[in-house]
């Protein structure tokens, strides 16, 4: 049984399904194994259903990587088919703004193309639709505080199986496991890897810099006081995890928070990164016992708002599917692909066009070199790599300045705003109508208090018109990569 393991494990190996890594782990977890299966089946029928085990784990690995190899391979074909009949409609210079279509179609809607940023925009309305009640009670003030805090601590409490009593908040929390569900099995759909959780209540936001500034031990013992030890389940075993693995197991997620994840990669020389499908599973490991652990943990740990917590996971989510669905299983693999299929044609340009003047060709290669150059800008923008500062120190201060000046230079828009309402009373009079009645019309569906004015603004939240500017403003500009370079006071001045 050893020699066929081992074998299986280097054919796997040299048919390029699992890594040596892969197989490593596999070796190790078979050892795990055998070693906790012992003293139940004896020596030898140990080592036997731990070498069955292992195998049958390695092979599900291999279905999985094969899946995502199937949907980049179909993804790179659907780009290049969608390229080259660009190509034939309008020439080389069309085949250019198909490629950078695929990142933003705003203005090219004649390709037939989707871009990754409207496809965005498109998934995360439809996740505002499904939790429209929740942002009409709880979208932040003037003064960017969330609103009915006591009610979405209910909220909190009900979405990790707590009973409070409050049926609205019941309602609201079903709302959003609704809603969040739909996302997770959107997000696998498209060829990611998240696993069902039950009473899994809302994201976790870690603060890098608070948990390394507070080292693993006091991290570590903070955590532990408020974990679900039941639900803390090995992933080699099924079983809830002994002293020791935990122990490991906390200590990986405190090095892997703290290092960003580069604690679990090694320099490649290659531009490709991690792969997205890859991703949001390890943020879902900590079990909380309840709502008040959660809580306490992300008032030391993490960002603290609930509310940011789950608009942000929603925009974080809509954009991550959408990468997903337009880019393939690895975005950033991906866009280096496109990028090297832009470089091949402006290589060949001399061999498919012989007669084409070398002025010509100059200025068709600085073109195709703009293209790549906002492909590749692009991406960086909407993933968010873009945005990441050479020094956060004077990211922060930058930031609050600019953020104070906004504040202060847009305070009197409202009077550049004006002429709104002139435009309004003339329209209003061309049609036929009075103009008071219709100011009247427009301030009672948006203030009037009862059943009358909640529907209105609850449609008009399903229908886009306001919802992700609620989220915006309430998960803060750019905080879904969890970081907002400037001051929290600044920055709700800006708002």
């Amino acid at each position: 049984m050893a020699s066929d393991l081992t074998r299986c494990l280097m054919e796997l190996v040299t048919r390029g399904d699992v890594s040596a890594e892969t197989a490593r782990q596999a070796r190790a977890l078979m050892e795990q194994l055998e070693r906790e299966m012992r003293a139940e089946l004896g020596p030898d029928a140990a080592k036997t259903a731990a070498q069955r085990e292992a195998l049958r784990r390695m092979e599900m690995e291999a279905l999985r990587r094969k899946r995502l190899k199937l949907l980049t391979i179909r993804t790179r074909a659907r780009i290049m088919k969608e390229l080259e009949q660009a190509r034939q409609r309008g020439g080389l210079n069309e085949m250019l703004r198909a490629a950078e279509a695929h990142f933003d179609s705003a203005g090219l809607e004649d390709m037939g193309i989707r871009g990754v940023d409207q496809e965005r925009q498109a998934i995360m309305g439809l996740a505002h639709g499904r939790m429209s009640e929740l942002l009409a009670a709880f979208h932040t003030d003037i003064a960017g505080r969330t609103r009915n805090r006591a009610q979405l601590l209910n909220v909190v409490r009900e979405a990790f199986g707590e009973h409070t009593g409050d049926a609205a908040a019941k309602e609201l929390a079903e709302a959003w496991l609704g809603t969040a569900e739909w996302l997770r099995q959107a997000f696998n759909k498209a060829g990611g890897d998240i696993g069902k959780l039950e009473r899994w209540g809302l994201p976790q936001a870690h603060d890098g810099a608070v948990i390394h500034a507070a080292g693993f031990e006091q991290w570590r013992d903070f955590v532990l006081e408020r974990l679900d030890r039941r639900r803390m389940i090995s992933r080699d075993t099924g079983e809830p995890m002994t002293d020791t693995e935990l122990e490991q197991a906390l200590r990986d997620t405190y090095e892997t928070i703290i290092t960003d994840g580069w604690v679990k990669k090694e320099p490649s020389g290659q531009a490709q990164g991690r792969a997205l499908a890859n991703r949001h599973a390890d943020h879902r490991f900590l079990h909380f016992r309840d709502a008040t652990a959660w809580l306490e943990y992300q008032e030391r740990y993490g960002k603290g708002d609930a509310w940011a917590a789950m608009t942000g996971y929603v925009e974080r989510m809509s954009r991550d599917i959408a990468a997903l669905r337009i880019l393939g299983p690895n975005p950033n693999s991906t866009t280096e692909w496109l990028r090297q299929v832009l470089e091949r044609e402006k290589m060949m340009l001399p061999a498919r066009q012989p007669d084409l003047p070398e002025k010509e060709v100059k200025r068709w290669r600085d073109r195709i070199s703009r293209a790549q150059s906002n492909v590749q800008r692009m991406w960086e923008v909407y993933s968010g790599a873009a945005h990441m500062p050479v020094s956060n120190w004077l990211a922060k201060a930058s930031g609050t300045a600019r953020s104070l000046l906004v504040s202060a230079q847009l305070g009197s828009a409202m009077l550049s705003a004006l002429s709104d309402t002139s435009l309004t009373a003339i329209t209003s009079r061309f049609v036929g109508l009075g103009y008071g009645r219709v100011l009247k019309r427009q301030m009672e569906l948006l203030f009037k208090p009862g059943e009358g004015g909640r529907m209105t603004r609850a449609q008009a939240i399903r229908a886009g018109l306001i919802a992700e500017e609620w989220g915006r403003v309430a998960g803060g500009h750019f905080r879904w990569t969890l970081e907002e370079h400037s001051a929290e006071v600044a920055s709700r001045l800006a708002s």
